[in-house]
């Protein structure tokens, strides 16, 4: 690699270029050409994974903003209007989001904002792609550290998944308490239902048997008084 050989005991490695995996197929014959790798940085990938970024926080955003408007009929919210765990999670996000990151390398790409993410009307975010271009073309690494971290401080992707990781996580994340506490909840209102509806089944028999009875006795009266209006 630039006339460093390297050995390995796999064909395939990943430390040997950075950000680049090899796979070797085949051992080069003696009298063959020199193989010439160039590796390129696919920009357009890079501001689409941003992008996708952008738009998932919008997503939360306009989500959280659509609880809190009232419905004109019933004057109330959506169901997670004033939701302590929505106003949580979101501030969550876009604290993590909005920061400054300060790295050992003394970087000067140090917030979203610095790369073109911008923050607009109802919190939304957009993404000047030329700005972001022009970080890239100046210093790759740095844009690089803010996103995924510089191997010592964690840029925002690392930071926002770890401050996520609590509020996400599988069995006992606080998404998933709260599912289980709302599913125990469902169960007693459930077991309420069941036993509500026993009880008006007895009531039930009960009237059906006093209304039966009420009748025979109608019907007596009746024959009684057919009876006495023949004598």
């Amino acid at each position: 690699m630039l006339g460093v050989p390297i050995t390995r005991s796999s064909n395939t490695f990943s430390d040997a270029i950075p950000g680049v995996s090899l796979d070797l197929r085949a051992a080069q014959a003696t009298g063959e050409p020199t193989t010439t790798i160039t590796v390129t940085r696919d920009d357009d990938a890079i501001a689409d994974r941003v992008q996708e970024l952008v738009d998932a926080v919008n997503a939360l955003r306009s989500f959280a903003n659509a609880q809190r408007e009232l419905d004109p009929e019933t004057n109330r919210g959506g169901p997670l209007n004033g939701s302590p765990l929505l106003r949580s999670g979101v501030a969550t996000v876009f604290d993590t989001l909005v920061k400054q990151y300060t790295f050992a390398s003394g970087s000067n790409v140090d917030s979203l904002a610095i790369i073109g993410v911008r923050s607009g009307e109802g919190g939304l975010l957009s993404l000047d792609r030329a700005a972001l271009e022009q970080k890239l073309d100046a210093n790759p690494l740095h844009v690089r550290g803010l996103l995924a971290g510089d191997g010592t401080t964690a840029g925002v992707a690392t930071a926002l998944a770890t401050a996520l990781e609590p509020i996400t996580r599988t069995g006992d994340g606080v998404f998933a308490t709260r599912d289980d506490a709302y599913e125990d909840r469902i169960a007693i209102l459930d077991r309420s239902i069941e036993n509500l509806e026993a009880r008006l089944e007895v009531r039930e028999e009960v009237l059906i048997r006093q209304f039966t009875a009420l009748e025979s006795s109608v019907a007596r009266l009746q024959n009684q008084s057919s009876f006495l209006g023949g004598l």
